[in-house]
């Protein structure tokens, strides 16, 4: 077994207490560290502010609900054509922000032109993103009924098997 090296962590506790006891000491070093972690945090947990960012999110938001209703196993036609249509709308109105965004950055346009228009396509989308998390939901639904319907059924067809095999 290899010999501990004490020397090596006492310097690395050292730092630390000596960090944290200038932070301590000094409160305008404690207050702007609580603000960098606290907007780290927030960063992190918060949507995307961009509306370039908040597109790209749609986009893979369709990609992965497109994903999802390919294994959508329903029975209801009637249901599963309105999210098929619906799921395309979205997709072309994903095109639409993608094409306003591109015409926002020409050069001819005006900043109050390209901060409305930027600010459509963001909360749009956002807006988008939201639906297509309710409709993830019901596709969730759907499947895991019809999974369980598709158990069930197995289920009584095994039991229904065993009971001819007793019977003979």
């Amino acid at each position: 077994m290899p010999p501990i090296d004490l020397t090596g962590s006492f310097s690395d506790a050292t730092w630390i207490s000596s960090a944290v006891s200038s932070v301590a000491d000094n409160p305008g070093i404690f207050l702007f560290s609580c603000l960098l972690f606290i907007g780290t945090v927030a960063y992190k947990i918060s949507p995307p502010l961009s509306p370039r960012t908040q597109l790209e999110q749609l986009n893979h938001d369709i990609d992965d609900i497109w994903t999802l209703f390919n294994e959508y196993e329903s029975g209801d036609n009637d249901r599963r054509r309105a999210t098929y249509v619906r799921l395309k709308q979205i997709q072309i109105d994903a095109c639409v922000f993608e094409i306003c965004l591109l015409q926002a950055k020409k050069a001819d346009a005006s900043w109050s032109q390209y901060f409305s228009s930027t600010k459509k396509v963001y909360l749009e989308a956002r807006a988008f993103c939201k639906e297509i998390d309710a409709i993830r939901i019901d596709v969730n639904i759907v499947n895991m009924k019809s999974k369980q319907q598709r158990f069930c059924d197995e289920k009584r067809a095994y039991e229904g098997g065993n009971e001819t095999l007793v019977s003979k």
